[in-house]
């Protein structure tokens, strides 16, 4: 008989069966069986802590996929290859679930166990395949209904048995492998699809085309023997309806077109049967795909299972993601593609943390614009929250926006990137010159060679992403791009400096390595949104330009305001970037956030006695250090007061609460400021909403660091290391956030904290009222392992700081 479990933990006496089980259906050896039995235990005692899921075989598959990508297989040439030759395919069919269940479920597991920088960066790359995949597949349908007949299944119009649906996604999916890699470049692969269209388009036979385009097709639909029509006029009519449908122009799809049809050469004398000699459509300014003879008619069941069994060996040998899953004939097995948005690292990214970029933007409203080190106690907590993050725009329309979707929004931001760089220089403008020259010594010539130097810098670490990409050089053409964007926004900003100060002497600005460098990564990353990198995503990007996050934070804000009308994408990813600087990054030891704030806080010091001009040098750059740190301030007070908001709303915390959270929170940013030195600044607002409610003895709701945590990871890309990995001390000692919360946070803001603690009076009437409060509650479970219970005996109340495991 089984023996009880704990609800909400997962079922391994199950589990381990259907380990064997699926163990035995792949026939997988004992070493990668061993290695997932050991997964799986790591895994029983994470989820015993944290509440478990009763949904034992995703984990199954998670800790099977593990397994076998930890391993290297030799090939019969030699070669060695990442995994023991099981595919993703090939586990989700015996596991049974969908591409989504499967990675919904991974992301959790890779966060879970620091599995090595190559799983995760595996993982990643399958996330980001996955992405595309589904965007074009989904697209591929629309634009093959558009020109070919549907096939039925069981009376229903389906892709299912439809032959040449099936050649086409396969050529796709095969040319993307071959041709893009692993480029997570949307736009380039929707023109390789389309490229792979126009070969299905003048290969396949005249009965495969819906009816109504087959009257286009031949003006004398009746007489089959009408030849009016020539060939070549019949594909001029495809492509025409072909990119006015998708809103493309042949000149897209041209280079990848020529790349496509090199490798089809290259292949076809071992791989595709064909009636007649190869022959190629010259069609000026038109994509012109080949014309294989019987490629797709006589000879299209025999080319169809030698791509198939060709893409096999490559998903086999590569590690891809087995994209023929989308072609099943079982059903759907990959899932409801929405909730790719939980786990997929797609382009815009949405913003992180607790909310909405337009939310932190309307709690910054409310905040003074005077914000400083030294008044920041005064803020005063937003006094209203919108309802929707469109309740203050000016202009409300009745009518819900249309979605975009992810193809549609590349389209835009490509269209934008065109129009903002087609006409400008990649050198400095006349404009730019000028200011250059009134300056006292002009650094056009140090500009010119910066941009030079970082050109190169930046194309060493691009040029990986080149190696299979078909096309010019998409690095050469990204640093293009950026160059153009760098000065084009440079200018901008300083015609509109020169308008605001009626002056053109901006030698601060143009002799600032920090600002060139951190401007250049601005228009870097506006441009990867439009052409996404692998190699250089932030905060990479950081790391290459020896850029502190603080510096680079500066310039963001004025980039966003000067750059040429940027769109919302572009907006939403820098909102993001800024509150990942704000959350975490801006805080780790060495930033200048910390070196400033702690010069702010020590005594002034004599003037200096070596001359004035140096003396007003130092002055200035302390102005400009304490204008800096204001605004940094100013926008991690709204992140907090809307993180705070949000945390405490679904915690059901009484107002009163979330006032004390506040000013303990603003007490940190302004006197103890150190416990965020390499740390995250939501590892401060739990342990300040504990500590508050623990101090006011709520007792409902309950308000335990078990509840806080489920909580906090129903948030928007909250990630489990925020509260699984904290420093405790600075030599490098790390533990949960219990951990912290007992052994370095109390120590430090009890007796802010103790300040709200209500009298025994107040309780009591309370209590008598039936509140909340409750009047001899146990506060200290266990009193902190590091802490001497004596530091607790002269103050019960300082006992409500501490807590335990189970708390």
């Amino acid at each position: 008989m089984e023996p009880p479990r704990t609800p909400g933990t997962p079922n391994f006496m199950k589990a381990g069966t259907s380990l064997a089980m699926i163990s035995s259906r792949l026939n997988l050896d004992e070493e990668t069986r061993t290695k997932a039995e050991m997964l799986l235990g790591r895994l029983k005692t994470a989820l015993r802590k944290d509440g478990g899921d009763e949904e034992a075989p995703y984990w199954i598959a998670c800790a099977v996929f593990v397994a076998c990508r930890d391993q290297t297989t030799k090939l019969v040439d030699g070669s060695v290859i990442r995994g023991n030759g099981v595919s993703l395919g090939q586990l989700l069919r015996a596991t049974n679930l969908t591409l989504v269940e499967f990675f919904s479920h991974m992301k959790t597991f890779v966060e879970e166990f620091r599995l090595g920088e190559g799983i995760e960066e595996e993982f990643k790359s399958l996330v980001q395949q996955l992405t595309l995949a589904i965007i074009c597949f989904r697209k591929y349908e629309t634009i093959y209904d558009t020109f070919f007949k549907s096939t039925f299944s069981n009376g229903v119009a389906s892709h299912a048995n439809d032959k040449l649906f099936s050649f086409g996604w396969l050529l796709f999916i095969t040319v993307r492998a071959k041709l893009l890699g692993n480029s997570p470049d949307l736009l380039t692969a929707y023109y390789a699809l389309l490229a792979c269209v126009n070969v299905l388009l003048v290969n396949a036979g005249r009965d495969a085309f819906r009816p109504d385009l087959n009257l286009e097709l031949h003006k004398n639909g009746s007489d089959p023997m009408d030849t009016s029509m020539t060939e070549i006029d019949r594909y001029k009519l495809l492509m025409s309806k072909l990119f006015e449908s998708t809103d493309t122009k042949p000149e897209d799809v041209s280079v990848i077109q020529t790349h496509l049809n090199e490798y089809l050469r290259s292949i076809q004398p071992t791989l595709f049967r064909l009636d007649e000699a190869i022959q190629v459509f010259e069609l000026p300014g038109m994509a012109s795909p080949l014309l294989m003879g019987g490629l797709l008619i006589t000879h299209l069941n025999a080319n169809l299972q030698s791509l198939e069994r060709n893409y096999d060996q490559l998903v086999q040998t590569s590690g891809r993601l087995d994209e023929t899953l989308f072609l099943s004939r079982e059903g759907a097995p990959i899932g409801t593609p929405s909730k790719l948005s939980s786990f997929a690292p797609s382009r815009p990214a949405p913003s992180s943390g607790m909310g909405s970029f337009v939310h932190r933007q309307l709690f910054e409203d409310q905040i003074s614009n005077n914000t400083s080190h030294s008044n920041i106690r005064d803020m005063e907590f937003p006094s209203s929250i919108p309802s929707s993050p469109y309740a203050r725009s000016v202009q409300v329309s009745n009518q819900a926006p249309i979605p975009q979707t992810p193809l549609t929004a590349t389209l835009e931001l490509k269209k934008w990137l065109q129009e903002a760089v087609q006409n400008q220089p990649d050198h400095p403008s006349s404009e730019v010159i000028r200011f250059c020259k009134a300056c006292p010594q002009d650094p056009e010539e140090s500009i010119r060679q910066r941009v030079a130097r970082l050109n190169e810098l930046l194309y060493n670490e691009l040029s990986g992403e080149d190696n299979g990409t078909a096309g010019d050089s998409p690095g050469k053409k990204k640093l293009l791009n950026t160059t153009k964007l760098y000065y084009l926004v440079l200018e901008q900003l300083l015609l509109a400096e020169e308008a605001r100060l009626h002056q053109s002497n901006f030698s601060n600005i143009l002799n600032n390595e920090n600002f060139h460098l951190s401007l250049f990564a601005c228009a870097f990353e506006a441009v990867s949104n439009v052409l996404p990198t692998v190699s250089l995503s932030f905060p990479k990007i950081l790391q290459v330009l020896n850029l502190k996050p603080f510096e680079f934070f500066k310039v963001i804000e004025s980039f966003v305001k000067h750059g040429p009308t940027l769109p919302s994408a572009i907006k939403r990813q820098f909102h993001d970037i800024e509150d990942r600087i704000m959350e975490s990054m801006a805080w780790q030891t060495g930033s200048p956030v910390l070196e400033i704030l702690s010069q702010q806080m020590q005594p002034p010091t004599a003037p200096a006695t070596n001359g004035g001009e140096e003396s007003g040098a130092v002055s200035t750059r302390k102005v400009g250090s304490t204008k800096n740190i204001e605004f940094f301030l100013k926008k991690t007070l709204s992140q907090c007061a809307m993180r705070i908001h949000e945390l405490c709303r679904r915690l059901e915390i009484p107002q009163n609460i979330v006032d004390q959270v506040w000013d303990a929170v603003k007490y940190v940013l302004a006197e103890k400021w150190d416990l965020l030195r390499d740390r995250h600044i939501d590892q401060i607002i739990m342990c300040t909403i504990y500590g508050a409610c623990k101090v006011n003895q709520l007792k409902q709701p309950d308000v335990s660091f078990k509840r806080i945590i489920e909580k906090y990871k129903k948030l928007p890309r909250a990630q489990p290391r925020t509260f699984r990995d904290v420093l405790l001390k600075a030599e490098g000692q790390r533990g949960d956030i219990i951990a912290f919360y007992n052994q370095v946070f109390i120590d430090l803001m009890k007796q802010f904290l103790l300040q709200y603690q209500p009298s025994t009076s107040t309780s009591t009437s309370s209590t008598t009222a039936g509140s909340n409060v409750n009047s001899n509650p146990s506060l200290s479970p266990r009193p902190a392992p590091t802490v001497p219970t004596t530091a607790f005996s002269s103050s019960s109340s300082a006992a409500a700081f501490s807590s335990s495991s189970s708390s």
